[in-house]
Parts: structure tokens; sequence; C-alpha cells
């Protein structure tokens, strides 16, 4: 007696086939779904500030509160990006020792988020006069110290433990963020005012209690970042097997972190300096809209932050002989990037119409300038790969040099386009800086790869016996 197994062997042979899928870029999928869940958990909770704040804040102040993200995210990369990645392959690459990996890095983060503090304090001030010194402040200490101590507890678990237990800190500081949006929106009159869909406990002698402020918001970030980190480093990273401690971080920590710190801050700068050097020039009420606009790009660019962050640690894996590696592997993840990216920018541009409950009345500007901001996904897609291969080649060096050209090439074009054109200079200056970056980007990672490959013995060479 035969039993007929053709079924099973055709589910056999699809589960083969999606196994096959799933396993085909080292990894990557299982890890992207664990990035998936974190950033859309941001994305979400960038978009419930978005939303809230465009309704309580006019358009000059939600410009300012756009620039002074925009002159953080730049200091934030130096001040754990840089250490944080830095510190990742330390561990991963060269195998370094966990307790002084830690101890140098966290040091290094800790005094550079001090000083980056009061320095992103006062350049805020000078770019968006029309914040409070107070709400500044205390912005810049949740960002760029106690935010910036997480980041690096995070790399330190993710070198130890993988990917996905990194998520799970970074997941946490997502909590804490929605916990303390929606804490402040429930205690603000306005909403139940200014739209009655929400009632308020009314407050004798006070019309409109006005709990959710950029100050308000900056206390809270404090208190909950800087309570998160110290369980972080009490509680948490002595279950992974370290033994947390300070020390004077010393010159090769502070070079190891530059490498990746500069040509971070760079690609910051190349991706909202735009923002920053509207306010500066006077266009305080564009800026608002026009961060609008770029906010809901976001949209758009999720997917690809996602497989980056994903990807980049499969770049720190280093096959001594291989030829060609790692424009192979760049060449691989761009192809699955890009073909992403423009999926969903032409998704986002196909939905424009029914995105109006994203954007509050007094900015219905920003729809104008949507088309003009979607074409940069693709483009910022094409650049990532490129420049993460020039890590995998321990061209770290030339790596900060092609980040930091693109931001004086992005800086000469603002200087140049902005005061004649407002927003719409800014829209051309930005996507002719990318343009730059992902040419240059590409261009270095061949030539670095063909000089490695040089460097190799010949494999047809006949050894003489």
């Amino acid at each position: 007696m035969t039993t007929d197994t053709s079924e099973d062997h055709g589910q056999g042979g699809l589960r083969s086939r999606l196994s096959a899928i799933w396993n085909g870029f080292d990894g990557l999928a299982g890890d992207t779904v664990w990035g998936g869940f974190s950033d859309l958990g941001l994305l979400i909770v960038t978009f419930l500030s978005f939303i809230l704040l465009q309704e309580v804040l006019p358009n000059v102040e939600f410009g300012g509160y756009a620039a002074m993200y925009a002159v953080i995210g730049p200091l934030g990369a130096m001040g754990y990006a840089g250490p944080g990645l830095a510190m990742l392959q330390r561990r991963l690459r060269d195998h370094a020792a966990p307790d002084p990996t830690l101890r140098r890095f966290l040091s290094l983060t800790l005094l550079q988020g001090a000083v980056l503090t009061l320095v992103g304090t006062g350049l805020i001030l000078v770019i968006a006069d029309v914040l409070t010194p107070g709400a500044v402040l205390l912005i810049a200490i949740s960002e760029l110290l106690a935010n910036s101590t997480i980041f690096v507890a995070s790399m330190l678990v993710q070198a130890s433990t993988g990917y996905p237990a990194m998520v799970r800190i970074r997941l946490g500081l997502v909590a804490i963020r929605f916990v303390i949006l929606l804490g402040l929106a429930g205690m603000d009159q306005r909403f139940a005012v200014d739209t009655g869909q929400l009632i308020r406990p009314q407050i004798p002698g006070v019309d409109k209690f006005e709990a959710l402020t950029i100050f308000n918001l900056g206390l809270a970030y404090s208190l909950g970042f800087g309570a998160y980190a110290v369980w972080l480093l009490v509680v948490h990273l002595p279950r992974h097997g370290y033994r947390v401690s300070f020390g004077w971080p010393g010159r090769d920590t502070a070079v190891a972190g530059a490498k990746f710190s500069v040509p971070m801050a760079a690609a910051e700068f190349q991706t909202n300096g735009d923002k920053a050097a509207l306010q500066a020039f006077g266009f305080g009420a564009e800026n608002g809209l026009y961060s609008v606009a770029y906010r809901i790009v976001l949209l758009g660019l999720t997917p690809i932050k996602v497989l980056d962050g994903a990807a980049f640690q499969r770049f720190l894996s280093h096959e001594e002989g291989r030829r060609g590696q790692h424009l192979e592997r760049s060449i691989k993840f761009s192809g699955l990037m890009v073909g992403a990216a423009v999926a969903a920018a032409i998704f986002l541009y196909l939905i424009q119409p029914w995105l109006g409950f994203l954007i509050a009345e007094d900015k219905e500007g920003a729809r104008d300038m949507l088309p003009w901001l979607i074409p940069l996904i693709p483009l910022v897609a094409m650049r990532t790969t490129p420049l993460n291969g020039l890590v995998g080649l321990g061209r770290e060096l030339e790596r900060s040099v092609v980040y930091v050209s693109a931001s004086v090439v992005s800086l000469a074009l603002y200087l140049a386009l902005i005061p004649p054109y407002g927003w719409v200079g800014a829209a051309i200056a930005t996507f002719l800086s990318e343009g730059y970056l992902t040419v240059v980007a590409w261009f270095a990672l061949v030539r670095y790869q063909r000089i490695a490959d040089s460097e190799l013995p010949d494999p047809e060479a006949v050894p003489i016996t």
C-alpha cells in the first residue's frame, strides 16, 4: 500500500522556499521584524507629538521646535551614536573585553553628553529665539545626556546578547515617550476647549490649563529618560554580564568614537540642516509648514531606516581573503532597500489626498510641499549601504570625509538657495546634496574595495617550491 505524499512534498517545498527567502540576507529578516517594532513605535510617538504640538503651537513656534531638533540631531549623533557604534565595532569585530569597553565608552558618552548639552542649548537659543531657555535646556538634557546613556547601554546589550535584546530597550524608551505625551495631552484643557472632542477636568479660575508645552515636555522627558538610564546601568546591564564602572576614556576611545561621531553628525545635518537654516534665515512660519511636510515623508523613510539599522551589523563581519565582499554585500542590500523605498514613495504619493488628518487647519500649506520631498525617499536609500560598506573595509576615516564633504556641500547650497527661494530652495538644496552623497559614497566604496582586493595574494599564482 502506498501513500500519496505529493501534497506533503508541495507543502515542504513551499516551506523550504519561504525559509530560503527568510534567511537569504544573513538573518536580516528576523532582525528587521524586531527593528520594525521599534521604528513603528517610534513613528507612532513621533506622529503623536507632531499632531498634538502642531495643534497647540503657532507656525513660528512649531518651526522653532523643528529647528531645535535639527540642532539636537547632529549633536546627538556625536554624543551617543558615534560612541555606541564604535563600541559595537570594538566588541563584535575586534572582540574587545566587555567591562573595559563599557567603562571607556560609557564615560566618553557621559562627558560628551554634558558638554553637548551646554553647546546645544546655546546654539538653539541663537537659531530659535522664540523658545525659552528653560525649555531648551530641559530638552537638551533629556536628548543629549539621558538618551545618550540609554543608546549606548542598548548597544552594549546588542554586543553581548543580540539585536532583539537591544530593540527591547529601545521599545522601553518609546513607551516612556508615549506615556508622557498622552499624560500631558490628557491634562491639557486646550484640546477640550478648542476641539470639543475630549473632556478635561476644569481648574477654578483657569480657562485653559496648558499642560502640553515644550517646557513641560522637556521636564517630563528629563525625569523619565533619566530614571530609565539609571535602571539600565544599575539593574539591566549586570544581567547581560557587565560590571558598570567609570573612568577617564582615554585618547584612543575618543578617536574611535570620533570616527563614527563625525560622519553621523554630518549625516544628521545632511538630513535636518534645512530646517535649522530656514529658521536661521528668518523663514520661521515657512519652516513650520516645511517641518509638517517632512514629518509626513518620514512615513516613507521608516522602512529604509529599519532595514539600514538591521543591516549595519552585517558589515562588521570581515572574511579574510575574500575579494569584493563588501561591495557585493552593499549591492545586495542596496537593491533590497531601493526597491522598498520606491514602493514607499509611490504609495505615499498616491495617498496624499487622504493625509489631511495629519495636518492641522492652520498648516494646510504643507500639502503643497509634499511632492517636493517625496523623491528624497529612494535617494536616501541609495546612499546608505555603500557607507556601511566602507565601515566593513575599515575605512572609517574615508567614510567621515565623504559625510563631511556632503555636509559642506549642503551648507553651501543652503546659503545660496534658501535666502532667495525659502522652502523651495531648502528642498532643492537637500535633494542636490543627497545626490552628491550618493555618487561619492558609491565611488569611494568601489575604489577602496579595489584597493583591498589588490592587496590580497593572486589566487592563480603558482607558489615557488
